[in-house]
């Protein structure tokens, strides 16, 4: 591990930049989600497809996350965003937006919000956010 923050130090070096205190989401793997994670309602079929808030990394159904909100240190254009994540963004609440996963998926539970990156994640086609296996 060692090497791999040598490497990142000297790179960061070479090009001037300074490393970002905030990273991408984790994302829940497809396969670890049967139902829509904030709502725990929209169970997921070939037609009812899932979803990832770029913030949480949470698998969302479609109503769950409607919204898109720029998140600059993912991409430079809006990104997908639970709506959970979006009331909490959108209110000015950014000190609530930085729980650990199983507080999130706590707060989804005691909040349902029942109509629920990488750099080069650019969401091109807004209709079909297909989140597959991959991360985009």
């Amino acid at each position: 591990m060692n090497h791999i923050s040598k490497h990142v130090t000297d790179l960061l070096s070479k090009s001037g930049k300074t490393p970002g205190n905030e990273h991408a989401a984790v994302w829940v793997p497809d396969s670890e989600a049967t139902v829509c994670m904030r709502c725990q309602r929209a169970k997921f079929t070939p037609v009812n497809r899932r979803h990832h808030c770029r913030k949480c990394g949470f698998v969302v159904c479609g109503p769950c996350s409607e919204k898109r909100l720029l998140l600059p240190s993912q991409s430079s254009k809006p990104v997908r965003i639970c709506d959970f994540h979006y009331d909490l963004l959108s209110t000015g609440d950014v000190a609530r937006c930085q729980p650990t996963r199983s507080d999130s998926y706590s707060q989804s539970l005691k909040f349902p919000l029942n109509d629920v990156s990488d750099d080069d994640d650019d969401d091109d086609d807004d209709d079909d956010d297909d989140d597959g296996d991959s991360r985009d």
